[in-house]
């Protein structure tokens, strides 16, 4: 079976979106695998090959929000309209919903795998009118055959110098009230953990945000966590929402959340149950964290009281839960059980979602054997993850859209063209925030 996996990874992309772009490759047994970057050279014969399966990745689909978007797709359509079975596996859908639903449509996608799985007419009328069909897909799995340090970071659970510790990514306020409950949830109970006399260390800060090593070293020493399910319960389809939210901030930089919210009524704006599991659930199991988890349904056998500590939505069992925490071995016993049950029995792997993925796509097994052969179009960059490689490669202008002669050509936006501009004066444009200067920069590096 010949399968092409189109991505967009950068030297700067998440480990967990690097991970997600790789099972394919790990896991795919027998199968004949061809990795292409969305920004690369696309060589000719690709262009005119006929593949079983194309999948089109998160990284790929999150270049959406962006104004050459229609470029890019547009240079990709002979590859994607080759294949005979499409496959997009987006996330965050809730942001730029329509150009996923247009794009889904209108380039004949078979399948779209995403960690939403409620309230999908809200993101995706056209698609199901068309009959695409939807199935679930973490953010990510835990990797088996990973090489991460997670033996020797993972310090004995009485050794641990940190009691409580989170890192929370603050979700814009245009995505409603549900976006902002996983950051309140994490500071308010931090807040009452610390004066409950427990060490704490959690932030939502960007500036504090734990990469690498320092993740894996950080989980190590801690005891706990807090979290919930992440998402929005607002849609914003368009983006509409998210450019008022800049002029908002533009305008008044001193502006809280809170404050936008209540300028956009958010609140009264249909709502959505948008949420999906993080893969820190898996990462905190890993590294044998226990985890007080507001109570809810998170995947299939794992269970309050037996493998996490359950918070309730109001908070109103904190003095509960304290102390169950001050109880170490029965809080060790907890975090052994969580780890059986997410990462010891494969469950959650990503060897049975790809598994699971080529059932649903292809009606194949990849447990029939052999290894499988893969190739890589981009080699000089993926999947070395190497910085200094990284350099090289855009040096030469291997991976810019912006220097490819088709996909420069289509890029008619009169703003995109501005920014352009005004980026190689050194200016800067207050009122339009269409390329973000940290996406612009690197399409502009060798121009």
């Amino acid at each position: 079976m010949k399968v092409l996996i189109i991505h967009a990874l950068r030297h700067d992309s998440r480990l967990t979106t690097v991970e997600h772009t790789l099972c394919f490759a790990r896991h795919l047994d027998g199968c004949d695998i061809t990795y292409l970057n969305a920004f690369g050279r696309i060589p000719q014969d690709l262009t005119y090959a006929s593949f079983d399966l194309v999948v089109l990745t998160y990284e790929l689909a999150a270049q959406r929000t962006m104004p050459f978007w229609q470029a890019l797709t547009k240079r990709l359509a002979p590859i994607i309209g080759s294949a005979r079975t499409r496959v997009v596996m987006p996330q965050d859908d809730y942001s730029y919903s329509a150009y996923l639903d247009d794009f889904v449509s209108d380039y004949g996608i078979d399948f779209v795998f995403s960690p939403l799985t409620r309230d999908l007419h809200m993101l995706y009328p056209r698609s199901i009118a068309r009959g695409v069909q939807f199935h679930e897909a973490f953010t990510g799995y835990w990797e088996s055959k990973t090489n991460l340090p997670v033996g020797s970071f993972r310090k004995s659970f009485a050794n641990r110098s940190i009691d409580l510790g989170q890192r929370v990514r603050s979700l814009p306020p245009q995505l409603g009230p549900a976006a902002q409950r996983k950051g309140q949830l994490a500071g308010e109970f931090a807040r009452l953990a610390q004066q409950a006399g427990f060490r704490c260390d959690v932030s939502t800060k960007a500036s504090e945000v734990l990469i690498g090593d320092a993740w894996w070293r950080f989980l190590g020493d801690v005891r706990f966590t807090v979290g919930r399910l992440g998402g929005a319960s607002v849609a914003d389809p368009m983006g509409h929402l998210q450019s008022k939210v800049t002029q908002l901030e533009l305008r008044k930089p001193s502006i809280t959340h809170d404050e936008i919210a209540r300028r956009l009524k958010t609140d009264r704006l249909p709502q959505g149950d948008f949420s999906a599991i993080s893969p820190r659930l898996f990462e905190c199991a890993a590294m044998g964290v226990c985890q007080v988890l507001e109570e809810a349904h998170y995947v299939d056998g794992f269970e309050p009281w037996r493998d996490y500590i359950p918070l309730a939505p109001d908070m109103s069992n904190t003095a509960e839960v304290f102390d169950a925490m001050r109880d170490w071995e029965r809080c060790e016993e907890i975090a052994v059980s969580a780890k059986q049950v997410l990462i010891d029995s494969g469950a959650h792997s990503y060897r049975q979602f790809v598994k699971r993925f080529m059932n649903v796509c292809t009606g194949h097994d990849i447990d029939a054997g052999g290894v499988p052969v893969v190739r890589d179009l981009d080699d000089e960059l993926f999947p070395n993850h190497n910085p200094e490689v990284a350099e090289r490669v855009r040096a030469s202008a291997r991976r810019l859209i912006i220097r490819d002669r088709h996909a420069g050509s289509d890029i008619v936006s009169e703003t995109a063209r501005t920014w352009v501009d005004c980026f190689r004066r050194k200016e800067l444009i207050v009122e339009s925030f269409t390329i973000p200067w940290c996406a612009a920069k690197p399409l502009l590096a060798t121009s």
